[in-house]
């Protein structure tokens, strides 16, 4: 069973799954090198284990025991979930990412 801290999602950097960090930081190096480099996909285990995670993230209880979230607020979070196994390369996390910030939710 995955842990939470008060219905808080645990931040990614001490939850201490193997293969996270290095799921995350594949996730993040390109954008740490020069643009003229072709960005590299991500290996199916990085992709696996950053969805899990993701999954782990929203599903937090806290975000459904917000009191001043509405039912939209919340379809779309539920919206979101069920879209986080639909994820296939690092261009859907990225477009996947900004839908959560623009509701709140930062995962990284």
């Amino acid at each position: 069973m995955l842990k939470y801290n008060n219905g808080l999602p645990i931040y990614w950097r001490y939850l201490h799954w193997p293969d996270l960090e290095a799921a995350i930081s594949a996730y993040f190096e390109p954008y740490d090198q020069p643009a003229t480099k072709p960005i590299p996909e991500l290996s199916e285990n990085h992709l696996s284990v950053f969805k899990r995670f993701l999954s782990y993230y929203l599903e937090a209880p806290i975000w459904k025991m917000n009191s001043a979230a509405t039912k939209e607020d919340l379809d779309y979070l539920d919206s979101l979930i069920e879209a986080v196994p639909c994820l296939s390369n690092r261009s859907e996390i990225s477009v996947f990412i900004a839908k959560c910030i623009q509701i709140g939710l930062d995962p990284l």
